[in-house]
């Protein structure tokens, strides 16, 4: 099949060690996650001092409920796009017009709700922010095919300038809107002109066009009686702790909970999750190979569980000054909360990078919809009981509890369905949290508590924080006898580069 404007691409075969293919689909993925969250804590730190904790916490109670109808009609089609093994134009546009409805339904059943939605949170301004998210529902599910199309084909680079044009435009967009309306409408205008953007620049980076079929629709309405239980449950699992929060109190008090939240996820399990787009397609090609699937995926986890560690653990330890710094004086309720979501997103992260995209890639759908169903009425139990509790902060510490007792979970589900032994996991797992506590350490007995300036301790805490796990990390590695790691690939290829210069 060529590549015409009426003709999806079909992939090539891999070329050289798929360790190169898989460092570089996730170096991909890195990039952009960190320039797309470098954007995002820019604008975050920006418009705090131009908001305030009420707006943010007005936006996050539609988009909530957003978040949630999607994921009701979300049929995984982008999914099984990615493992087929040849994307044929009868998936491309079948997939495409799922999309399309997708968008529809949910708009329209999100407008439907609005008065609903603002009684739950007791906040009538909900109502015109709902309606405003639903037109960006129609617009975010027309996107084009060739999104998916590109990230089948590896060509992550293409995915990345995509993704970040879209967020340059957000970015000036509401900020120039916050300078003028100091309203939470510059959060919600924002949003919606740079879904448009979004929409005619889908067009662009690739030339095959969709059209409205329904050709496949019986294989992806099967695929989906698994995706749409694993996607709902995903979501709630993602944001309960906020519609708990939200119900407890007011727009101001979600508000400084989901700032909190964001910043302690932003670099471990929403990082996890980027990084896993980047070895999905990997780890598809490897399905009939499964010892180099089970090799390739051990090294992941490694991989996957020492950035989760290392970005997590280390935010904790400077999160006092980190609020100070980033968000301002106002935001100074969010220390506490930061402090153990920021635990709580590296225990998330660490259980995401176990087993969501493995069990999924390798067949388990059941599996993994049953894991996530678990996970979720742990998380509901622990948010509800931390709530009544203690508040948003009992909420915090209930996250924290509920993800340190999924992680055995996952593990369990993951040794049944690949067959793997737990020596064989716990190696390539253990090495990153005795380095974590050594950092937490060495950041507590150096901090400069008489330096009366925070930006300057806050950098001198990240850089002891850092030295302090990458030597220990290093020294534990050397004394587990130098397995193959991430440690070693990442010395191997920076030996490399240093022979090449």
């Amino acid at each position: 099949m060529t590549d015409t404007p009426n003709s999806p691409a079909t992939p090539e075969p891999l070329r050289g060690s798929i360790y190169r293919h898989m460092l570089r689909g996730s170096l991909w993925a890195l990039g952009q996650n960190f320039s797309i969250r470098l954007i995002g804590l820019f604008n975050t730190l920006i418009l705090a001092r131009l908001l305030v904790p009420d707006d943010f916490g007005l936006v996050t109670m539609a988009s909530m409920v957003l978040g949630f109808l999607n994921s009701f009609v979300d049929l995984g089609h982008s999914a099984l796009l990615m493992r087929q093994p040849v994307a044929t134009p009868e998936h491309c546009d079948t997939a495409w017009t799922f999309s399309v409805l997708r968008g529809a339904v949910v708009g329209i059943f999100l407008a439907l709700l609005a008065p609903w939605i603002a009684d739950y949170f007791r906040d009538g301004r909900v109502v015109a922010v709902t309606l405003v998210l639903a037109l960006n529902s129609l617009m975010s599910n027309a996107f084009s095919i060739g999104l998916i199309l590109v990230r089948k084909e590896l060509n992550f680079s293409t995915e990345f300038y995509f993704n970040l044009a879209c967020r340059i435009v957000v970015l000036v967009v509401t900020l120039g809107l916050a300078f003028w309306l100091r309203s939470y409408w510059a959060i919600v205008i924002g949003s919606i002109i740079g879904t448009f953007f979004g929409l005619i620049l889908s067009f662009k980076i690739h030339p095959y066009r969709a059209k409205l079929s329904f050709a496949k629709a019986r294989e992806y309405f099967d695929f989906s009686l698994v995706m749409i239980p694993l996607n709902v449950a995903f979501y709630f699992t993602a944001r309960m702790d906020s519609f708990v929060v939200g119900r407890l109190g007011t727009a101001a008090v979600l508000g400084v909970y989901n700032i909190a939240a964001e910043l302690a996820t932003m670099l471990t399990f929403d990082l996890m999750q980027q990084i896993a787009r980047g070895l999905y397609p990997n780890f598809a090609k490897l399905l009939n190979d499964r010892p180099k699937m089970i090799e390739a995926y051990l090294s992941a986890i490694s991989a996957l569980a020492t950035l989760s560690v290392a970005f997590g653990l280390g935010l904790w330890a400077v999160s006092d000054d980190f609020v100070r710094v980033v968000l301002g004086k106002k935001w100074l309720e969010a220390i506490p909360l930061l402090q153990w979501l920021a635990v709580g997103g590296t225990l998330r992260g660490i259980d995401y990078s176990i087993g969501t995209t493995i069990l999924t890639v390798a067949g388990h759908e059941r599996v993994s919809a049953l894991q996530m169903w678990i996970r979720l009425v742990i998380y509901t139990l622990a948010a509800i009981l931390g709530g009544m509790w203690g508040g948003p902060l009992g909420v915090a510490i209930g996250i924290v509890v509920g993800s340190a007792l999924m992680i055995p979970v996952v593990i369990f589900f993951v040794m049944r369905c690949l067959d793997l032994r737990l020596v064989d996991i716990f190696s390539a797992l253990w090495r990153p949290v005795p380095a974590g506590i050594a950092m937490i350490i060495a950041v507590r007995v150096l901090h400069l508590d008489s330096l009366a300036m925070p930006t300057l301790r806050l950098f001198i805490d990240a850089a002891i924080g850092g030295l302090t796990f990458v030597l220990t990390l290093l020294l534990l590695w050397q004394l587990s006898g130098r397995p193959v790691g991430i440690e070693s690939r990442t010395l191997g290829a920076f030996s490399s580069k240093l022979r090449k210069l």
